[in-house]
């Protein structure tokens, strides 16, 4: 597969309901500044796109092997294994809460979880031609209605929301930057797809924080930081009241209608991704019983307390899992390949 599998075009999309998530803590954090938190990011985000590319051609599991050894890198699998499926029932509970708002009751949300196990599975197999197939259409179905959302917006823009910052926006933003760079936690699965497939990492992450950008400055120019800081899915409710007669009587409930298409994609990403790593720790089961393990995720989403993830567990695992440790494999990896040219000089001599 080549340019055209549009493996850098999933990934994104299955980044961006995690992107909306992030949108009420980003204005809590920096403010009117809030929308500068990817621009403050994109730097290290680069930084981390060398960092990635430098593992070649192999995948996440091997990359962990070939820098930790065997038994370091079977701990490394499996740490993030678990964590994989934590990411993955933390997204499965906030992509059936989001369809809550449509219709609620248990019985429903047994049954939104129900539907995306199965798609989650069937995208997320060992062959990756029908997730890349499906995030790609996926993606231009997404970019299109959040850049429409965007557009209907505009009239309702204040500036004033944007500027002029306060002194604790200015020493928010740090924090706020951090957050978007938490993003890696979730995109280091995307290392699972074969290196042919993963697209120019450079490209869509200079686009992504573009994008990024966008969303938050209509959210902050639209509800303000204080407001939109409070509210649990503000980018949703941009669209509140909006009617097209003959297209959608509830923008708000067209526009999270079209955004379950990203949650399935950043579902099976996670899936395709644990998969990746449990036959990694156990080659002989070539994923059998990987199932077991995707269902107790879906179903810990359902039963889980209702209070959310603290938001310090998702940031510094992010940089940790997402940024710290493959930076340190690629500084052990480069530093023992540089012990063995030296012996092998050595020995020349």
């Amino acid at each position: 597969m080549g340019r055209e599998t549009g493996g850098g075009r999933s990934v994104v999309a299955a980044l961006i309901p995690v992107m909306l998530s992030l949108l009420g803590p980003l204005c809590r954090q920096a403010g009117r500044l809030a929308w500068l938190a990817p621009a403050a990011a994109l730097p290290a985000g680069l930084g981390l796109c060398w960092v990635w590319k430098r593992f070649g051609g192999k995948n996440l599991p091997q990359m962990l092997e070939g820098s930790f050894g065997k038994w370091g890198g079977k701990l490394g699998e499996l740490v993030y294994l678990l964590w994989g499926l934590f990411l993955l029932s933390v997204s499965a509970r906030r992509y059936a809460g989001r369809l809550l708002t449509a219709a609620s009751g248990e019985n429903a949300r047994w049954l939104y979880l129900a539907a995306a196990l199965g798609f989650a599975l069937w995208l997320g197999r060992e062959d990756g031609r029908v997730f890349l197939r499906t995030g790609r259409l996926f993606f231009g179905a997404v970019a299109a209605a959040l850049l429409l959302a965007v557009v209907l917006t505009l009239p309702a823009l204040d500036w004033r929301n944007l500027f002029p910052p306060a002194g604790s926006d200015w020493t928010g933003l740090p924090r706020a930057a951090l957050t978007v760079l938490a993003l890696a936690g979730y995109g280091v699965y995307g290392l699972c797809l074969p290196d042919g497939e993963r697209g120019s990492r450079w490209s869509w992450a200079i686009l992504g924080c573009g994008g990024f950008t966008l969303l938050l400055a209509a959210t902050l120019g639209t509800f303000g930081p204080a407001l939109a800081g409070r509210m649990e899915e503000p980018f949703l409710l941009l669209l509140e009241g909006a009617a097209a007669p003959g297209v959608f009587w509830r923008g708000e409930a067209a526009l999270a209608a079209v955004l379950l298409l990203a949650d399935i994609v950043l579902l099976a990403l996670l899936t395709r991704g644990c998969g990746a790593l449990w036959r990694g720790l156990i080659p002989k089961w070539r994923g059998r019983g990987l199932w077991l393990l995707t269902a107790a995720a879906f179903w810990w989403a359902g039963v889980r307390p209702a209070e959310p993830v603290g938001e310090g567990v998702l940031l510094w695992g992010g940089l940790l899992l997402g940024g710290v440790v493959p930076a340190f494999a690629v500084l052990t990896e480069r530093g023992s390949k540089t012990e063995k040219g030296g012996a092998t000089s050595c020995v020349k001599k």
